[in-house]
């Protein structure tokens, strides 16, 4: 696991100098991200499984190319998972699932400017890759009145990787800018490996079911500008 993990790092860090080498000539600017992330999960056959809301924050690095292209990159930390309340989310013999999975994700976004007649402000699109790494992957088992906290490490893959989408408004602010903007995360890996956890002190088989993470975000972000 912990060679899985490490590969994975490199490779993401390969990534992000990989996409910020041709930007490096360009402009710069950093900052902070924060804002709001609605999370579900998509499991195979499965229904019956509702969203959670969370906060979702971090940092961004603004490489531009050109004055209408550029690259983001931005490590942000973000809850994910649903709550199943039909007892087909992996198991029948459990009552409900709260999935509580937390990651620190890499976005390596490119960003197109819109065409704009305003100078106050402007739109962007967003496209591109993140890699999640899991911090914590844990859910709640609920059995009667029985309640436990299971941890799914075991069988849950510890990276995550989406397609995120999105659409948003730049405000500049003399050399600095605030953003706002909405996105979709899919997820395009199955995170489910499938094994045994320990419910009540005994053996839970969870299925191998494809599991794939789903989110919406609205977030702001404030610009510095750097020389």
């Amino acid at each position: 696991m912990r060679s899985i993990r490490t590969s994975s790092l490199t490779l993401a860090t390969v990534l992000v100098l990989a996409v910020a080498a041709p930007a490096a000539a360009g402009t710069k600017s950093a900052g902070f991200i924060a804002g709001f992330s609605y999370s579900n999960l998509n499991i195979q056959g499965s229904s019956g499984l509702d969203g959670r809301g969370s906060f979702a924050g971090g940092g961004v690095l603004d490489l531009g190319v050109n004055d209408k292209f550029g690259i983001r990159i931005e490590p942000t930390f973000v809850s994910k998972g649903a709550k199943a309340t039909d007892r087909n989310a992996y198991f029948g013999s459990v009552d409900g699932v709260l999935f509580d999975l937390n990651y620190i994700d890499v976005p390596v976004l490119a960003r197109f400017d819109l065409p704009s007649e305003s100078k106050s402000s402007h739109g962007f699109a967003l496209g591109g890759v993140a890699v999640g790494f899991a911090t914590k992957q844990e859910a709640e088992l609920s059995q009667g009145s029985q309640h436990e906290t299971v941890d799914f490490g075991p069988v849950f893959s510890s990276i995550d990787v989406n397609l995120d989408l999105g659409l948003g408004l730049a405000v500049p602010m003399g050399a600095n800018c605030w953003t706002f903007d909405g996105r979709a995360a899919i997820g395009v890996m199955n995170i489910n490996n499938g094994g045994t956890v320990t419910f009540q002190g005994n053996p839970l088989v969870v299925p191998s079911t494809t599991t794939h993470t789903l989110g919406f975000r609205l977030l702001v972000t404030y610009l510095f500008a750097l020389k």
